[in-house]
């Protein structure tokens, strides 16, 4: 056989094992828990974030039970439920998200995604928006909800950054003014208080706020996973720092999730979408 020949069929069998390895780690999502011990208020929480329109999820029956069976007090979405420039598709993800306003009360936050699509088709968007408020959702947008636990109150914060923290190669200079949103919805009521901030790359700026968690996603694990490294690709083209993991910070709690998702380029090495089963005690 021509060694061209051979080339080719290995060339080929190559991209088919590929394929199947990358259905693999977007069609069945692992499960990541965590507790974090010693606090003032107990609860369970799924954290959810970057499904982007995952079709291998969106209908999953089996996912949605796994979902169910973990009986959480609520549910967090730290943004990019959808994709930016896919319209009319995005509407795709409201059965999905009906089902999990059935499972507990849902906390989502804007991620870049859908700060993007809010620009480039404002009506399609508040269409999005309105039939998301519908299903009971509570879409924070530097708004705030309270999930009740017992006889304490969590107060989950939904944090919109602006859309010039993801430029891609950009390095904007973070001005704490940024933080005035979040600052005007903080009530010194709750017992406890969680940030929705889809990205965890300014976890410096968030520690000037009296917040006892903060949950993002983003990063996307990083995409590539090495061992040692961790992830090691960021959308904002530098080597991140907190991809993937619960990280305890001087005055808060960092809970990076690393998706249900993916876009553009759908590839993740070593790194399985999952969810995340959160214990605060």
């Amino acid at each position: 056989m021509p060694f061209g020949v051979i080339l080719i069929i290995l060339f080929i069998s190559a991209g088919i094992v590929f394929g199947i390895y990358e259905w693999y780690e977007h069609a069945f999502p692992k499960k990541q828990c965590y507790d974090i011990q010693g606090q003032s208020v107990s609860a369970k929480l799924l954290v959810l974030s970057d499904l982007h329109c995952n079709p291998f999820l969106l209908k999953n029956k089996t996912f949605l039970e796994r979902i169910r069976k973990e009986q959480p007090d609520g549910i967090c979405i730290a943004g990019d439920v959808i994709n930016k420039y896919d319209g009319e598709k995005n509407f795709a993800v409201l059965p999905f998200l009906q089902e999990l306003s059935q499972i507990a009360p849902v906390y989502y936050s804007f991620g870049n995604h859908e700060s993007k699509w809010s620009m480039v088709a404002p009506e399609q968007f508040t269409r999005y928006k309105e039939q998301v408020s519908k299903l009971g959702i509570h879409f924070l947008d530097n708004t705030s909800a309270y999930l009740q636990t017992g006889n304490k109150t969590i107060q989950i914060i939904g944090f919109t950054l602006p859309r010039e923290l993801f430029q891609k190669g950009k390095f904007p200079q973070v001005q704490a003014e940024l933080l005035d949103p979040v600052r005007s919805q903080l009530h010194t009521k709750a017992d406890y208080t969680i940030l929705l901030a889809h990205s965890p790359e300014y976890i410096a700026l968030y520690e000037q706020l009296p917040v006892q968690l903060v949950c993002s996603g983003h990063l996307h694990g990083g995409l590539v996973r090495l061992p040692f490294l961790g992830g090691i690709v960021s959308p904002q083209l530098r080597l991140p720092v907190h991809t993937k993991g619960l990280y305890e910070r001087k005055k808060l709690h960092l809970l990076v999730s690393a998706g249900l998702g993916s876009h553009t380029i759908w590839m993740r090495v070593c790194n399985r979408v999952e969810y995340i089963c959160l214990k605060i005690m």
